[in-house]
């Protein structure tokens, strides 16, 4: 049976997560605060800003061929806060009660 999905796990963070997850996972390239896709799975073009101490901004382009499924392991920044702003389409999140267990920290 095909996958019907892109989906894999990450430690969440800073937006260089991302993009390195998203360079192991899908492929494309990672050039200082951009992240780049066009290949079999679609494309995604992601620019990251540091907008102060801990805040970061992106904006994103994406375009994949099947939903992307990623599962986010707390990291040792532990109040990382994700805003979506969609212009077309859609982002969902589902969220599960804190599990020590999977905090990077400990």
């Amino acid at each position: 049976m095909e996958k019907t999905k892109i989906d894999f796990t990450m430690t969440e963070g800073k937006c260089q997560n991302y993009f390195e997850a998203f360079k192991e996972n899908l492929g494309g390239k990672i050039t200082d605060n951009n992240y780049r896709l066009d290949n079999h799975l679609g494309t995604m073009d992601w620019t990251a800003y540091d907008i102060m101490d801990g805040v970061h901004f992106v904006i994103a382009d994406t375009n994949l061929k099947e939903p992307l499924h990623i599962r986010r392991k707390v990291s040792k920044v532990k109040d990382s806060i994700h805003i979506n702003v969609v212009k077309k389409g859609y982002v969902s999140h589902y969220f599960k009660d804190f599990d020590p267990c999977c905090y990077e920290g400990k």
